[in-house]
């Protein structure tokens, strides 16, 4: 047992399983010894290559065309997919620093890779916004 509670330690994923086959994802492991253990394997996931491989990937999650923000902890609508980025809704800028605030609404542009990688985005269901590899 002490390999999976030091993984819980370090905070990696605990599943738990009655037979094997099937497993769920404990957030507080009981150590029971009539469930089998192991620690959540990882999937790598890389950016997508282009546009179409970007919105199909988009068509297999729901709700459609949502992502979400780990490092902000926001949801954000994709209003478009261009052949290497993606285009967010309009955010509130702001545009001057007087002490009377002017706002104007500005689109993000983010980068596959940089959606990815750099911001983590995830698609709404929690998936990772890029591609599974094997």
């Amino acid at each position: 047992m002490l390999p999976f509670i030091q993984a819980y330690a370090e905070g990696k994923a605990i599943e738990q399983s009655l037979d094997g086959r099937r497993w769920f994802e404990t957030c507080y492991p009981s150590w029971n010894p009539n469930l089998i253990y192991r620690i959540k394997p990882e999937r790598n996931y890389r950016p997508f290559k282009s546009q179409e491989e970007c919105w199909n990937e988009m068509l297999k999650h729901q709700p459609f065309g949502w992502i979400y923000s780990k490092n902000d902890s926001c949801y954000y609508c994709i209003i478009s997919v261009d052949e290497d980025k993606i285009e967010l809704s309009p955010e509130m800028q702001p545009h001057s620093e007087t002490t009377i605030k002017e706002y104007y609404m500005e689109n993000s542009y983010v980068g596959f890779v940089t959606a990815l990688e750099d911001y983590e985005y995830t698609f709404a269901d929690g998936i990772p916004f890029g591609i599974m590899e094997d």
